[in-house]
């Protein structure tokens, strides 16, 4: 009993889904993972370093400017984790 769900589950994890195996899909997960853990810890150090260079400025622009593109910038750090995990799993149609 023990030995033929063990079969199984080691057939699942090498067919895994759509033909690609589970151990494929979990490194892409983790990479991707690994990627939203280093953006919350880049964009913090980032934000905060030009946040206080922008400080020093007489103007509001650049600190507006910085407001303006935080985002986006976060979400161009989540494509490309995205992109990069996506290398690890072939998908098939």
């Amino acid at each position: 009993m023990l030995q033929d769900f063990w079969q199984e589950f080691l057939i699942v994890w090498h067919i895994g889904i759509l033909d690609t195996s589970l151990g494929d899909i979990f490194l892409a997960l983790t990479i991707f993972l690994i990627f939203l853990f280093a953006r919350r810890i880049v964009f913090r150090f980032l934000s905060h370093v030009f946040k206080q260079l922008a400080k020093r400025t007489q103007t509001d622009m650049d600190d507006r400017l910085l407001d303006t593109i935080e985002r986006p910038l976060e979400f161009t750090f989540v494509i490309i984790g995205l992109y990069i995990s996506g290398q690890f799993v072939s998908l098939s149609p």
